[in-house]
């Protein structure tokens, strides 16, 4: 189903002619927790564009290509139970980044190689270097008290939680991730998100 206020008709003229060029165009979605990065994503793919959630990706490797070497190295794929185990252990951390991230930016890469216009939505995105494979990036912006309100208003997250991924994604800080981007949505409340969607396609489509 379309978001509210959207349709395929929105941007018919950029989409088609993105994806009838000869070149593939590809897109990095990126963004904060709570930021909208789905929500975003979800329009950009109402409108035709092929979205892959690398979270989702991730999720997949784990529990199949990266199941017997994780096991071995931390005793469990729950996913509960791993992030108990790197919460507060850096090094941890670092281990299990180093077993999925590689695998999960090849599937990416797979990804953007069977579509003409691709969109990976990847929430750290800056931060694994991952800008080096699109041809665009895309950020989207919030301001930190939306961020929170709408982080812990989600339900199952504590602010210890939500302080612990806000240090790992402000390795990189949100002025640094607006220069590092292509393009910015800002997605504080009252904000014509769509009409800041429409702009960047457009722009794609000129270059």
């Amino acid at each position: 189903m379309l978001p509210k206020n959207v349709s395929r008709e929105t941007l018919p003229t950029t989409i088609k002619q993105i994806t009838t060029d000869k070149t593939m165009t590809s897109i990095g979605l990126t963004g904060n927790i709570a930021s909208g990065k789905s929500h975003i994503a979800h329009i950009f793919a109402s409108l035709g564009v092929a979205v892959q959630d690398s979270d989702k990706v991730a999720h997949h490797i784990l529990e199949n290509e990266a199941r017997a070497e994780i096991e071995k190295e931390f005793g469990t794929i729950d996913r509960k139970k791993l992030g108990a185990i790197v919460f507060s252990d850096e090094s941890k951390l670092k281990k299990l980044e180093s077993i999925l991230h590689p695998k999960v930016r090849q599937k990416n890469l797979e990804f953007i190689k069977k579509h003409p216009l691709s969109l990976i939505e990847i929430p750290l995105l800056f931060e694994t270097k991952a800008e080096e494979i699109f041809d665009f990036v895309i950020y989207v912006d919030v301001n930190e008290e939306t961020q929170k309100t709408r982080a812990l208003a989600r339900g199952g997250l504590t602010l210890e939680k939500l302080e612990h991924i806000l240090s790992q994604q402000h390795k990189i800080s949100p002025q640094q991730k607006r220069q590092m981007a292509n393009f910015v949505i800002d997605n504080n409340e009252g904000s014509d998100t769509l009409g800041q969607i429409k702009q960047i396609m457009e722009k794609l489509c000129a270059k």
